[in-house]
């Protein structure tokens, strides 16, 4: 908020610039008469005529609620005169003021056309024109083509940027016979005394108070007010490093001892420098009074720390909500789910994030459908490239709505055997069982056919036993007895599924006994213990029985070429 000295003194000093314009009472909800450039002139004159009650009301009973309400009243009514459309909405706060003072300065040092000379609306339109100069100037009252105040007659935005431009070249005049612009405070002018005097909780008198050095204006500002404003600064930049240092110390001491928390500290360092820059801007626009170009160089280099620390405040609270939501014991930290999880709290906080970005740039002004633009073509170009990305973050959306397998499951696919170690959104990771590990992207895991061994219900096993063709018929059916004796009731047996054990074929060279069990549950090495329980009592129960098994043999005949049979005659060694 600007000075209540300074509100007063353009109030005192506007209503006697313009001179050779009438005025008009305004009602006190009605806004200013901006419908032509004789209206806008003359609306910008009867603001601050209208202000001369409230100054007789404080001179004789002084400042009250209601007078500082009014005086702001007036000023913004002042300000409604000005086209402030191109100005950022974090900059109107003082570009608004600025541009009043800067144009009653100018308008106190040049000679204005009679009313009569200032076209209204009729005559605007009859010469089909919406643009209007001040004669021998380049102020320009125009009409707004487009917005919430289209049709309205203002200070053209670049009249409004050009004002400190147009004061330069008349500031060295004089002000004219019947201004009231007289020479105040501790520099010369209406607008010196703007730039130099304080804001807020500052009283004038602590000002005049300091050497005569500290109030020596230097660019628009006395030396006072260049010396706080590099004391803040450098107050918030020591805050905000002694802030980054005791972070650092707290949560090494936290990761050495194996404690949690280490991620909400994370957050401490950006959302505490996002308040110090606010705190650090507030004092030098609102208690040192850095106005002009000074103050917007500062409110841009605020707001943008301020969208970057709040940006990063953001992201990382989106790592944190991740890590509350996975750190549910219902939810596999290595699980695709979590995964999903961080995916998606990300994407959140990243779409806040440039919600954060979109809003910060246009309060300063920054056009962003130009921008927005530009980022739907690179976002096409970006897409071509993210291509596998995409594919491999869709084979894992995939895999999660499928759900073929788990972390830990054991699984076959695309001619590897191994235990899956972690399932992610880009690709799943399997430790083979040889050692090796291996990844294999989530899109080819999405389109490969998977076998999930650890899903099966049992091991089933399927054997042979062979014995010799000259065993008798009743030893070949005790041969059956005993394997069938040795499978009931057996370990691991589903009364669903008994063993099969069946007299079944004649071998070339053996006879065959299928033998058929199925063990459950699917634990492969306590499967494995029992086929070797069953083969030692098979071996002592056939070697009692006197049954031996088969091997395989072969017979080989040999005749001549006419079918006789081939005699061979043994040959003594002879001595030499």
């Amino acid at each position: 908020m600007k000075s209540i000295y300074t509100c007063l003194f353009v109030l005192l000093t506007l209503c006697l610039t313009v001179p050779n314009l009438e005025a008009g009472k305004l009602h006190p909800l009605e806004t200013a008469d901006t419908s032509s450039p004789q209206t806008t002139l003359k609306s910008f004159q009867n603001v601050f005529i209208g202000a001369r009650p409230i100054l007789d009301k404080i001179s004789t009973t002084g400042f009250s609620p209601e007078t500082v309400s009014a005086l702001k009243d007036k000023r913004n009514r002042a300000i409604h005169c000005f086209d402030l459309s191109k100005v950022g909405k974090r900059l109107r706060d003082d570009m608004g003021p600025e541009a009043v003072i800067l144009l009653a300065e100018i308008l106190a040092r040049i000679e204005l056309p009679p009313f009569e000379a200032v076209p209204d609306a009729r005559a605007m339109k009859s010469e089909g024109v919406t643009l209007w100069k001040i004669p021998h100037t380049g102020i320009t009252i125009g009409q707004v083509q487009k917005g919430p105040r289209k049709g309205e007659y203002l200070f053209t935005p670049e009249t409004v940027a050009q004002l400190k431009k147009f004061f330069a070249k008349v500031r060295h005049l004089p002000y004219l016979p019947g201004s009231a612009l007289k020479k105040i405070g501790p520099a010369g002018g209406l607008y010196d005394y703007y730039s130099a005097s304080p804001r807020g909780l500052i009283p004038m008198s602590v000002v005049m108070a300091l050497p005569s050095w500290a109030r020596t204006v230097c660019s628009d500002h006395p030396l006072w007010q260049w010396i706080g404003m590099v004391l803040a600064v450098l107050i918030g930049i020591f805050l905000i490093l002694l802030i980054r240092v005791l972070i650092s110390k707290w949560t090494k001491s936290r990761s050495e001892a194996g404690k949690k928390g280490i991620g909400f500290a994370r957050l401490i360092l950006p959302l505490s420098a996002v308040i110090i820059i606010r705190l650090t801007s507030y004092v030098i626009d609102e208690q040192i009074g850095m106005s002009g170009t000074v103050y917007q160089v500062v409110e841009v280099t605020e707001q943008v720390l301020f969208i970057i620390f709040a940006v990063w405040f953001t992201i990382a609270c989106g790592g944190v909500a991740a890590s509350i939501i996975i750190s549910s014991p219902k939810i596999d930290p290595k699980g695709v789910y979590a995964g999903l999880t961080k995916v998606l709290c990300y994407l959140f906080f990243l779409a806040a994030a440039f919600i954060i970005i979109f809003k910060g740039l246009t309060s300063l002004g920054v056009p962003m459908v130009p921008i927005v633009t530009s980022l739907g073509v690179g976002g096409l170009a970006v897409a071509l490239a993210a291509r596998p990305t995409l594919e491999n973050l869709i084979g894992g959306l995939m895999i999660l709505a499928d759900r073929p397998f788990k972390v830990g499951q054991r699984i076959k696919v695309k001619d590897h055997d191994g235990i899956v170690q972690r399932l992610g959104m880009r690709s799943t990771q399997i430790r083979l069982l040889n050692g090796p590990q291996v990844k294999i992207p989530n899109e080819e895991m999405a389109r490969a056919e998977i076998e999930n061994v650890s899903l099966r219900p049992n091991l089933r096993r399927s054997a042979n036993i062979t014995i010799e063709y000259d065993t008798p018929i009743e030893k070949v059916e005790k041969a059956v007895a005993i394997i069938k004796d040795i499978l009931k009731d057996h370990e691991g047996m589903n009364p669903k599924r008994p063993a099969r054990v069946f007299f079944n074929d004649f071998n070339p060279d053996s006879l065959n006994i299928s033998m058929i069990y199925w063990y459950h549950p699917a634990k492969l090495w306590k499967a494995k213990a029992f086929d070797e329980k069953v083969n030692f009592q098979l071996m002592r129960e056939f070697e009692k029985e006197g049954i031996k098994f088969a091997f395989p043999t072969t017979t080989t005949y040999l005749v001549q070429e006419d079918g006789r049979p081939l005699y061979f005659t043994p040959v003594k060694d002879s001595p030499e």
